[in-house]
């Protein structure tokens, strides 16, 4: 490339028609002799920068995804102790009975491979139970259950829901209800 033009398929040229100035169609873009182009170091940092930025929107989305599979958890976890407490609501007063189960996705689509505790408490003749939390244990079997409130022809019922999460942390939900005895008259 002796010439001072370079030809381009469209009707653009680039032309170097003076020391020190770079023409793009009817642009010139001044340059002085130790600006003619990108240094390699240059070049290095602005990819070391834009890598930076596009690690700290890796790492948002990551959070973003994170949040999201504990909120299902939550919610499946919620669900899962109300579906028990509407079930001891149902059951006549006499026959609640305090217990617990382990529910299982038979195929991982929704829990999402964790398998969820369900424990639930009933005291009869108590308007508030209380049930002890251990954060190592939260589905501890043999949490102190104390009864705050004591009410004639009412029962309460307390139900958690524990889980360990894919990064082996626990997690609990409780519900707290109350059951009428069906048979007091008013």
């Amino acid at each position: 490339m002796d010439g001072d033009t370079i030809k381009m398929d469209s009707k653009f040229k680039f032309q170097n028609s003076k020391p020190g100035e770079c023409r793009f169609g009817n642009f010139r873009f001044p340059v002085s002799g130790a600006q003619a182009g990108l240094t390699l170091i240059e070049v290095m940092v602005a990819i070391v920068v834009l890598s930076i930025g596009l690690l700290g929107v890796a790492l948002m989305q990551y959070a973003a995804v994170s949040g999201n599979a504990f909120g299902r958890e939550m919610q499946i976890a919620t669900e899962l102790g109300q579906e028990r407490l509407e079930i001891i609501k149902a059951t006549t007063y006499v026959n609640a009975v305090n217990g617990s189960e382990t529910v299982a996705d038979p195929d991982a689509s929704r829990f999402g491979g964790l398998s969820f505790t369900r424990m639930w408490w009933i005291s009869n003749n108590c308007r508030n139970i209380n049930v002890a939390l251990n954060p190592n244990n939260p589905c501890d079997p043999n949490a102190a259950v104390a009864c705050s409130n004591i009410m004639n022809n009412v029962g309460a019922a307390a139900v958690r829901v524990c889980w360990v999460d894919k990064n082996g942390g626990n997690h609990s939900v409780t519900l707290n209800g109350l059951k009428w005895d069906e048979r007091a008259t008013p």
